[in-house]
């Protein structure tokens, strides 16, 4: 059924998006003293980790620390990738909360 296989995509990211957000206030000191002039230091979660290229496009998010900002990154491991400056994860993560409430009433 479609709508379980969409329930469970949505529930692997909502958790992942809910990891990185929660990681970030004792991550940041050491991301932003570390960094290198220039430098992007990312924070993301194990689930997005793995050894090969993925067969099909599939969507990482981390939490970036940059010089000049930080905040949501969203790639779909290509060369392609968007920065949302000033946003927690856990936004995308409501937002994901909030299709999965509507999926179960279809």
């Amino acid at each position: 059924m479609k709508c379980t296989s969409e329930k469970k995509t949505f529930g692997f990211y909502k958790s992942a998006l809910d990891e990185i957000s929660s990681t970030i206030p004792g991550f940041r000191k050491s991301a932003r003293d570390d960094l290198a002039p220039g430098g992007t230091s990312y924070l993301g979660a194990c689930v997005f980790r793995s050894d090969k290229p993925p067969r099909v496009h599939t969507l990482s998010a981390a939490y970036y620390f940059a010089s000049d900002s930080e905040g949501l990154s969203l790639s779909t491991f290509k060369l392609t990738g968007f920065r949302f400056p000033d946003q927690d994860p856990s936004r995308l993560s409501s937002a994901i909360a909030l299709a999965m409430d509507q999926l179960k009433n279809h």
